[in-house]
């Protein structure tokens, strides 16, 4: 529960963050720093949805996807590990049915 009054907070942030980005902009002011503190609020943000492993209040649609993609990597990447595991096997197979002398291609001098 913690961490879920964690995020809300940090979420309630970024509201009044992003109207005073637009005013600096708007009047052509530096906004180096809200940038930076923008910037290291959303980084807090993503923090805490890690931490929760679940999605934050109306990001429901974007963490499915995320979910989505993650899975479909890891089959991926599994399916790349065993097609890795398989080519191995095959040219060790190769290898063992080739009789050739180590030094059968040495050049004579």
């Amino acid at each position: 529960m913690r961490r879920a009054l964690t995020t809300a907070s940090l979420g309630r942030g970024l509201g009044p963050l992003d109207e005073r980005l637009r005013l600096a902009e708007a009047v052509r002011g530096s906004t180096l720093a809200l940038r930076a503190a923008r910037h290291q609020l959303v980084l807090q943000l993503a923090a805490a949805a890690l931490e929760d492993d679940g999605p934050l209040p109306g990001a429901d649609a974007e963490y499915r996807r995320a979910r989505e993609a993650q899975a479909a990597l890891e089959r991926h990447e599994r399916e790349v590990d065993a097609g890795c595991m398989a080519r191995q096997a095959e040219v060790q197979r190769f290898d063992n049915q080739i009789d050739v002398p180590p030094c059968a291609f040495r050049a004579e001098g």
